[in-house]
């Protein structure tokens, strides 16, 4: 999801879909997540095909492990990147800006409903500090979570590759797998209160070792090997929608969860993350149909949930009603709030770009941060 370098004859092919199926599956567990929340809402009767909202949902779970890996297999592999003064402007212009702009915009559309839900249910004024308090965690909408943890993870990473090359390379890859072990075992039986804290950031960093040393192990690309072991991962996490069918059907809710079972640390879904890179970086992709669209998906994550949160009220209250068959929405649902989104990310790359013209505000505020 994090931007790297803008020259498509540069990018590798099967990176970038990966990058494209990683937008979309992020999309499909937030539109599924909607449908399969029905389940364990008492006061819903619509119970209608939750095998299928939850295969959709749980095959999805390599979305997040997989978008780590991607910013390590290329960041840590840039020697220029351990100069932090680079890195961190870099990282400012590229995601901190970002970030920060969306923050503000969803915690004025979530404070906007929240004022609305006050005036038309005559609920308690104290609901207004909702909003300040999640975005004081780092949620000021529910998936911008990822972004305070990837900016923890970037602050780390110049020290990183420092750390890889003062080991030495045979070192760095026997500290990379059992860190991520470390750091599954860890984040998998925890929960945390901040989406910044340094104990969450430093368990996805156990991703990002995991990226760096899977595309560096990839000498020969291999296709047929790519397949079977996408394949592979596949049957894991139809392996893991049959638990997570178990859980549903009980009543239990992710947050009813003592462990949530489709958690990006679930070392299920850890398992099957890292063979489905292990299978795209076998892959040999000469295209270059997916480079400018995989450009945009940074974009498309920021953009889609807000465009989702509207539809799906405006779909479920005003047109649909809540019974509808979720084997034939949900898929167009993914593409309709994948296409809005793309568009949406084209217009606002355009408009950053007319207020950003020669670099003055990015130069304005990595001057005021003294980088």
């Amino acid at each position: 999801m994090a931007k790297h370098q803008n020259n498509y004859s540069q990018r590798e092919s099967n990176y970038d879909l990966l990058r494209i199926l990683c937008s979309i599956a992020v999309i499909v567990i937030h539109v599924s997540a909607t449908y399969k929340s029905s389940y364990t809402d008492t006061e819903n009767p619509y119970k209608i095909h939750i095998v299928t909202t939850l295969i959709y949902n749980t095959l999805s779970r390599f979305a997040v492990p997989c978008f780590m890996m991607l910013s390590g297999a290329f960041l840590l592999s840039n020697d220029k990147n351990k100069n932090y003064k680079y890195f961190y402007r870099k990282t400012i212009i590229s995601i901190g800006i970002p970030t920060l702009v969306f923050s503000i915009a969803y915690f004025l559309y979530r404070e906007g409903l929240t004022i609305a839900k006050i005036i038309l249910k005559e609920d308690s004024y104290l609901l207004v500090l909702e909003p300040i308090k999640y975005f004081i965690i780092g949620e000021p909408f529910y998936h911008m979570w990822y972004l305070y943890t990837l900016i923890g993870v970037y602050i780390l990473l110049p020290f990183l590759i420092k750390l890889k090359d003062g080991i030495g390379e045979k070192n760095f890859k026997y500290v990379s797998w059992i860190y991520l072990i470390i750091a599954t075992c860890s984040a998998f039986t925890s929960t945390y209160m901040l989406n910044w804290s340094i104990s969450k950031t430093v368990c996805y960093i156990g991703f990002v070792f995991a990226g760096y040393q899977i595309r560096n192990n990839v000498k020969v690309k291999n296709n047929l090997k790519g397949i079977l072991l996408i394949f592979g991962s596949v049957i894991l996490l139809l392996g893991l929608t049959y638990i997570q069918y178990n859980h549903t059907i009980r009543g239990l809710s992710e947050a009813d969860e003592k462990y949530t079972i489709v958690g990006n640390f679930n070392p299920i879904v850890v398992i099957a993350s890292l063979l489905i890179f292990a299978g795209f970086s076998n892959l040999s992709i000469k295209s270059k149909v997916f480079n400018k669209l995989a450009n945009y998906t940074f974009t498309i994550y920021l953009f889609h949930a807000g465009i989702w949160h509207f539809g799906s009220f405006v779909f479920f209250n005003v047109i649909m009603g809540k019974k509808t068959d979720p084997i034939i929405t949900i898929p167009i649902w993914v593409v309709l709030v994948f296409i809005i989104s793309w568009i949406c990310a084209i217009f606002y790359n355009k408009l950053w770009s007319f207020i950003n013209k020669n670099d003055k505000v990015s130069n304005m505020v990595c001057s005021l941060l003294r980088l």
